[in-house]
C-alpha cells in the first residue's frame, strides 16, 4: 500500500512534557516530508500538502510538494504563544480538497495519533475517498507522519451513544458553548489511550481521532469549527476501561 511519511524535528525541552505542560522550550522546528513509495501504488495520497503546526495560541503553516523530501522550518516566538502552552497540528491536501481539523500531537516517544477518516473535512465527497493520517512520535525529537487513502462511502458512518456509566469527573470541555473549538481536559491516572468522537444529534459522526496519553492532565482540541452551529456529542473511551460522554453547542 503507497504511504507518505512527514517527519518533525522538534527541539523542545523534554522535562516533565505533558499535553499543554508548562515548559521554557525553545520555539524551533524542522519539519519534513517524506515520501517512500512511487505514485500509482492503492492507498497513496497524490496531492501537495499543507502541515500546520500550532503551540499555543500561535500557528505557522508550511507548503510541501509531493514526490520530493521537502523540508520547512517553523520558529515560533515565545512571545506569541500565551500563557497556556498546547501543542497540535493540522494537515491539507489541497490537490485532493481535504483538510483536517485541529489534533493533538502526541508528546510521549511511542505516542501516536490517529486521524481517522469519518472526520468530513478529511473526505472528498466527488471523489468518494478519504485520508487517514497517523502521527507518530519515534523519538523526543522526531514525529513520523503516514498518509493513506480510502475509497469508500464512510462519511455516512454513524453510532449510537449511550450517556449511562463512565467517569465524567475525568473529562471537562471547555469553551461551551463556543465557536466549535474547544478543549477537552482528560486527567489519566497513568499513561493510557483516549479515543474521542464527536456525533451531531443523529449520531453521525463529526470527527474522530485516537492518541496516546501521559499520566496526568491532557488538553486536547476538539476542533468542529466547519460544522454547522448546534449540539454535539463528544464521546471519549479510554484503552484502561473509563468512558463518558459530553455535551457541546457550536454557537
Amino acid at each position: 500500500m503507497k504511504k507518505i511519511f512527514f517527519s518533525i524535528f522538534a527541539f523542545v525541552s523534554l522535562s516533565s512534557i505533558s499535553s499543554h505542560a508548562q515548559l521554557t522550550p525553545i520555539y524551533n522546528y524542522d519539519v519534513q516530508r517524506l515520501e517512500t513509495y512511487t505514485h500509482g501504488t492503492p492507498g497513496h495520497a497524490h496531492s501537495d500538502a499543507v502541515f500546520e503546526l500550532k503551540i499555543g495560541a500561535s500557528s505557522i503553516a508550511q507548503s510541501y510538494g509531493y514526490h520530493t523530501d521537502d523540508t520547512r522550518n517553523y520558529n515560533f516566538s515565545p512571545s506569541s504563544i500565551g500563557p497556556v502552552i498546547t501543542y497540535s497540528f493540522k494537515v491539507s491536501y489541497p490537490a485532493a480538497s481535504i483538510s483536517s481539523g485541529y489534533y493533538p500531537l502526541p508528546l510521549s516517544i511511542g505516542g501516536e495519533t490517529v486521524i481517522y477518516a469519518y472526520d468530513p473535512g478529511m473526505y472528498n465527497f466527488l471523489g468518494r475517498y478519504g485520508f487517514s493520517v497517523v502521527v507518530k512520535r519515534i523519538s523526543s525529537t522526531q514525529f513520523t507522519f503516514k498518509t493513506t487513502q480510502f475509497n469508500s462511502g464512510i462519511i455516512s458512518a454513524s453510532t449510537t451513544l449511550k450517556t449511562t456509566g463512565g467517569d465524567q469527573v475525568q473529562a471537562t470541555l471547555f469553551p461551551n458553548p463556543g465557536n466549535g473549538y474547544a478543549h477537552l481536559e482528560y486527567n489519566a491516572a497513568a499513561n493510557d489511550q483516549l479515543t474521542v468522537r464527536v456525533t451531531d444529534i443523529n449520531g453521525k459522526f463529526i470527527s474522530m481521532y485516537r492518541t496516546d496519553l501521559q499520566a496526568g492532565s491532557n488538553r486536547l482540541p476538539v476542533d468542529i469549527s466547519n460544522a454547522a452551529a448546534g449540539t454535539y456529542f463528544v464521546y471519549w473511551q479510554s484503552a484502561s476501561g473509563n468512558k463518558g460522554i459530553l455535551q457541546m453547542i457550536k454557537q
